[in-house]
């Protein structure tokens, strides 16, 4: 008992009088209101700062649609030549090189 009423002549040295009577007259519970207000305080500051603290939020990029594929309605007629489609892909060019030789050498195809 003999530290609680050190702590209490401490608190009561240490805390405003009028900060004792509102708190009930003990300044011990002064001290301990006032201590809880602090603590939660900090946690509720923690918390704001830990979710982002204010700042305005980043734009959220939206995805880019391409374009729609435009349909050619002639591109199904059979007009009695045969369509070859050449695919290259090198990091060299050779095979576009290869590609575009074979493309000039057959002049039916498109």
């Amino acid at each position: 008992m003999a530290a609680l009423e050190a702590a209490r002549s401490w608190a009561g040295s240490v805390i405003p009088p009028e900060l004792a009577a509102a708190a009930g007259g003990d300044p011990l519970a002064a001290l301990a209101a006032t201590a809880a207000a602090l603590v939660a305080g900090l946690l509720i500051l923690a918390v704001w700062f830990r979710s982002g603290g204010g700042e305005p939020s980043k734009p959220v990029a939206t995805p880019v649609r391409p374009p729609p594929v435009k349909v050619d309605a002639d591109a199904d007629v059979d007009d009695g030549r045969k369509r070859v489609t050449i695919f290259f892909g090198t990091q060299t060019g050779t095979a576009e090189g290869f590609a575009k030789v074979a493309a000039r050498s057959d002049p039916t195809c498109v």
